[in-house]
């Protein structure tokens, strides 16, 4: 990996976490009365997809295997998920209760450029 790889994959993991932590939080109960709402399966499937391509991708780069359509898969999802996300009315991921959940929600378009930008250059390393 290279350098900006390294330091685009650091800031990825720990937006990773963060958002992990925001489900976490979530499946507590602490956002949501004793009752589940119905999109829980939503923010199950979001934390399974989450955690499935960021514990590939750090199996793929510590064996030093090729990666990058483990990337351009997550970045394929993150994409999907945005402009869901966007096109629903009441977003099931927004939780304006928690600062973190602010924060992660404000970052998320930064988190997405660094995606793309991870998944561009991956590839461009890969196949040549």
């Amino acid at each position: 990996m290279t350098r900006s790889e390294r330091i685009v994959f650091a800031l990825l993991a720990a937006y990773a976490c963060g958002l992990l932590g925001l489900h976490v939080l979530y499946y507590a109960g602490l956002f949501t009365s004793t009752e589940r709402d119905p999109s829980v399966w939503i923010h199950l499937t979001r934390t399974f997809f989450v955690t499935s391509f960021f514990l590939m991708i750090s199996i793929q780069v510590a064996r030093g295997r090729p990666f990058s359509l483990l990337v351009v898969a997550a970045a394929s999802y993150s994409g999907a998920t945005f402009v869901e996300d966007f096109l629903v009315i009441e977003s099931s991921f927004f939780l304006p209760e928690h600062p973190l959940a602010g924060s992660l929600y404000a970052l998320r378009p930064l988190f997405m450029l660094m995606l793309v930008y991870s998944a561009v250059l991956r590839r461009s390393i890969e196949s040549a």
